[in-house]
């Protein structure tokens, strides 16, 4: 399971940082299919709480890593905490305005909570700057 997308983002040197800080972060093999779905519930929570602490801790290291805050906000909005995965990707978003991934999960998470206005102004802009999602 992929907790955050962005360790794809293997030529961004602060992927790398922050992969080699959050190790936790890698891709790991899905659960075998036979696994009773509650222990699979309660693994991939402590898996998004330790990615999630494992960005704020990048996050209080290097304040202006945006790509921590990006990573961070994807793990809120998979983990369903709207409101803070929008502040993520906002806040990722001032610290560089070019991270087009940032727009696209903001959009992602708006389109969520039913802002379709703002969820299209930012895949408009994250499409702009060049994102392509999966």
């Amino acid at each position: 399971m992929t907790v955050c997308w962005y360790l794809r983002l293997a030529t961004s040197s602060a992927a790398l940082l922050l992969a080699a800080l959050a190790p936790s972060l890698a891709r790991e093999p899905e659960p075998p299919a036979d696994a009773p779905a509650q222990s699979i519930a309660v693994k991939r929570k402590a898996e998004y709480e330790k990615a999630m602490a494992e960005c704020t801790e990048a996050i209080r290291l290097k304040p202006q890593f945006a790509l921590a805050y990006c990573g961070r906000g994807c793990a809120y909005s998979d983990q369903g905490e709207l409101a803070k995965a929008i502040a993520d990707q906002t806040e990722a978003i001032r610290l560089d305005s070019e991270l087009a991934v940032a727009y696209y999960h903001r959009g992602s998470a708006y389109e969520k909570e039913g802002q379709t206005a703002k969820a299209k102004q930012d895949f408009d802009q994250a499409k702009n700057l060049g994102y392509k999602p999966d």
